[in-house]
């Protein structure tokens, strides 16, 4: 969930009594102001000035809980991980050997604490049900009929997704990740699908704005079973990051992307109809932060994306190029009668998700069971709505559930000599998951 609270980093109290208060020949740093100086820093995302202010805390109050947290939030805030991780611990030994380990800071130093160790390591399981109107596989590969099955059915699917990071600094990231999925249907066994997916990024800051990374992935995937598709893919793509500012509506990031993808169909075909083949791919990403209401410190995100790939096949029926279109929000629900609470379990966060797919495919050439010998076209628009809600927070375990629910609707040029049009169908799903993550 992308969602930023204004005022969470701004201190609520600052400790007195066990702690030395900048007085006479100290007060060439006043601890108070200088706090609240790199919590306003860290709001603007400015980090490095509030490390700059924290620098004369650390002397004068090396033991001060809050020049640890501040410290912390800054290098999170810079991607030195490990180094967040580190000064955060220390804040909650300070609270904890200081007898104030209820305090509210404690808590907002355990969250951020645990924010920054899941973004070296995270483990996290889905599990649910799900009615599907039309069962079919939907990927990257073009639409056959023999992948659509035109009949309604319901299935289980779990997912288990494991990433870790050995090396997360401000100019530096090495992150390794794999997936595993498995999907099974009721009746249709022959949909049923066994996927197996890792990858691994290594990102390299060129200055304070801009990033370039390289990633390659993998995927393996069965059909009722059996082989059907394996993917390897390399990613190259560059991203900046605008200054924050504060508006309604900011830049948050724009990516630009190149990537090459070889994929290998695990089936016999006539040569003609062979899949297998190079995909190649260029888009770019752009995320946006909107805060709708100056009064009520809460954001949500959208994103915006275009891609264009080149499919270029070992047959010819299936040489194309494709345009896809995106966009997703994610927004907060919220008491409206009191924002600071959420919607449906007060102290939980709850939000809701839509997303917008669509995709335009040109074929080189005509369908086989075309009856005019048109060259295809393929049209296919998906809407997707999500409810997300926290049901529980611990301090290394979360969980969540999730209502989903999605409309496809494919429209296609081809129709057979009798009036068939194999590829121009809709499907909607609806289903429920669970998550656990650590």
């Amino acid at each position: 969930m992308k969602l930023t609270r204004f005022n969470s980093l701004l201190p609520l109290v600052l400790f007195t009594g066990t702690m030395n208060v900048a007085t006479g020949a100290d007060q060439a740093c006043d601890v108070r102001q200088a706090l609240e100086r790199a919590a306003l820093q860290l709001s603007a995302g400015r980090a490095d000035a509030a490390l700059h202010a924290l620098s004369c805390v650390s002397e004068t109050e090396p033991n001060n809980p809050w020049l640890w947290y501040y410290t912390g939030a800054a290098h999170l805030q810079l991607g030195n991980t490990y180094l967040a991780i580190e000064n955060l611990a220390r804040a909650l030994d300070l609270l904890q050997e200081s007898g104030m380990s209820s305090a509210g800071l404690f808590d907002r130093a355990g969250r951020l604490h645990r924010k920054a160790q899941r973004s070296v390591l995270q483990v996290s399981l889905r599990m649910g049900m799900a009615y599907d109107t039309n069962v079919s596989f939907l990927d990257d590969s073009a639409l056959r009929e023999d992948i659509i099955a035109g009949e309604e059915d319901g299935l289980f699917e779990s997912r288990l997704t494991v990433s870790f990071a050995p090396i997360k600094t401000r100019d530096h990231s090495l992150t390794f990740g794999a997936e595993a999925t498995n999907t099974a249907h009721f009746r249709i066994d022959e949909f049923d699908i066994m996927a197996t997916a890792g990858f691994a990024r290594y990102a390299f800051r060129l200055d304070g704005a801009s990033e370039v990374s390289a990633q390659y992935e993998f995927d393996i995937i069965d059909l009722d079973n059996r082989p059907y598709l394996t993917r390897n893919a390399l990613t190259l793509a560059w991203r900046y990051e605008w200054p924050r500012a504060k508006q309604t509506m900011r830049l948050v990031d724009t990516v630009v992307s190149y990537g090459i993808e070889d994929q290998d169909f695990h089936y016999r075909v006539a040569r003609d109809f062979r899949q297998d083949g190079l995909v190649q791919s260029i888009g770019v990403l752009q995320r946006i932060i909107w805060h709708p209401v100056p009064s009520v410190p809460w954001e949500c995100t959208g994103r915006l994306g275009y891609i264009f790939s080149e499919f270029d096949t070992d047959g010819r029926e299936y040489d194309r190029r494709s345009h896809r279109a995106m966009f997703d929000v994610e927004l907060p629900l919220l008491n409206p009668s009191q924002w600071d609470e959420f919607l449906i379990i007060p102290d939980k966060p709850a939000w809701l998700a839509f997303v917008y797919d669509w995709e335009y495919a040109r074929y080189s050439g005509s369908n086989a069971t075309e009856r005019d010998s048109r060259k295809r076209r393929d049209r296919t628009s998906t809407y997707g709505l999500t409810l997300s809600q926290v049901l529980s927070r611990g301090q290394h375990r979360d969980l969540l559930v999730h209502f989903h629910a999605r409309w496809t609707d494919a429209d296609s040029n081809v129709r057979t000599a009798n009036e068939a049009t194999p590829f121009t169908f809709d499907k909607f799903v609806v289903g429920v998951q669970f998550e656990w993550s650590w």
